[in-house]
């Protein structure tokens, strides 16, 4: 998967979504991990790493697990038909129809657009408070930056993210995150030299 490119058959698929998500994650991990680091004081490394790689690689997971198999049910048995969904009417009528085909499927319609609020709302507020960090003055390891701040940083992300999707739906967002992530790709060997550098500073005779 990492160096199929599907050369022959021209769908596309590694470029909207492999590369896609490698970028995605080589541009948000900056911020991401200052902010873990921030909520994480008193914890080791040891814990950090755990916590992050190893629960949220199974949480992620199970849910590919479970909705993927799912969708390959409905698929093979001709019991929905999500590649014609997908290529007639695109990847969000797909979310949809497969959420409408489960029991209690209002319920579960409702319960699926409270978590993308909360996760939108949580990640629009671990980056306003990261930029917010970073753009205040002589900020000391316990102060935390002024709500006023983290709310204009909001409101600027906000804006910006509706206009890109307004512009050009999720392409302009993909090839926005692709275009971030080279220059943050090359600064991510200087961010190691610094964490070697730092840990050699706190543990001399690396303990």
């Amino acid at each position: 998967m990492s160096f199929y490119t599907d050369p022959n058959g021209g769908s596309g698929f590694p470029q909207m979504w492999t590369v896609f998500y490698w970028a995605w994650f080589a541009a948000t991990a900056p911020f991401i991990g200052l902010f873990v680091a921030r909520i994480s004081r008193g914890r080791s490394i040891r814990q950090l790493i755990l916590s992050i790689l190893l629960w949220g690689t199974v949480g992620s997971w199970i849910y590919f697990a479970v909705f993927g198999g799912y969708a390959i049910h409905l698929e093979t048995n001709n019991v929905l038909s999500l590649t014609n969904i997908l290529a007639n009417d695109g990847e969000q009528a797909v979310i949809v129809e497969l959420l409408r085909s489960l029991p209690i499927s209002t319920i579960v319609m409702i319960f699926f657009v409270v978590l993308a609020f909360i996760f939108l709302a949580t990640s629009l507020d671990s980056a306003s408070y990261v930029l917010a960090s970073i753009a205040t003055k002589e900020l000391k390891d316990e102060e935390e930056p002024a709500r006023w701040h983290r709310v204009v940083w909001g409101f600027i992300l906000s804006i910006l993210a509706i206009s890109l999707i307004s512009v050009g739906a999720l392409r302009v967002v993909q090839t926005s995150a692709v275009i971030v992530a080279v220059p943050v790709v090359v600064l991510y060997l200087l961010f190691t030299i610094s964490l070697i550098r730092s840990l050699k500073k706190d543990f001399p005779k690396g303990g």
